[in-house]
């Protein structure tokens, strides 16, 4: 049962070029992912030594000031800068740090399980895209799914995607968008020549 029908003649084009564009954002996450796993410890152990730096020379600037001011530098106010400035600095290393645990947790897959996400993937994607599916952006349970189904596609889960292939007919069946959906995609000409 087709679940999409579309006025356009260029749809199913245009549905192919979001399917493509969507595993070729799929094949940057992986590079990604592999270029942390080599990379990732090096490129923090640099960030640390860059906010070393960047600390140093805010306290450099801070006793700098208050001689010029003619100020007795008090220990205690200036830590309280230095923690304020470099706060960000700190907030980004802890963000790269947990990027790297989890790529460096990442597994390999198998290339049944990598071809098994793709094709569970686009046949969803068939149902709620939320550029095929206009009901997807109207309804949260779908937007909700949606997400999921990007998440587990992207971990080539092929355990969750099946699970949310019921769970996407269900909510499509219970919101009474079991039957046909006409889509007009206006601009597509545009869309699917860019």
């Amino acid at each position: 049962m087709d679940l999409v029908k579309a006025v356009n003649s260029r749809f199913e084009e245009y549905e192919k070029l979001l399917l493509e564009r969507d595993q070729l954002e799929k094949e940057a996450g992986q590079i990604w992912t592999a270029y942390v796993k080599v990379f990732g410890q090096l490129i923090s152990d640099v960030f640390e030594q860059k906010i070393e730096c960047i600390k140093r020379k805010k306290m450099i600037a801070y006793y700098q000031k208050a001689l010029n001011c003619g100020e007795v530098i008090d220990p205690g106010k200036m830590s309280e800068f230095i923690e304020r400035e470099m706060a960000s600095y700190y907030v980004e290393l802890k963000q790269m740090l947990e990027e790297n645990r989890l790529c460096e947790n990442s597994g390999t897959h198998s290339p049944y399980e990598v071809k098994r996400s793709k094709t569970l993937y686009r046949r969803l994607a068939k149902l709620i895209h939320p550029d095929i599916n206009p009901e997807t952006d109207r309804h949260e349970v779908l937007m909700d799914l949606w997400n999921r189904i990007c998440i587990a596609y992207g971990h080539n889960d092929v355990k969750s995607l099946s699970e949310l292939e019921v769970l996407v007919r269900k909510a499509l069946k219970e919101l009474g968008c079991g039957d046909e959906i006409t889509v007009e995609i206006p601009d597509i000409e545009a869309k699917s020549t860019h």
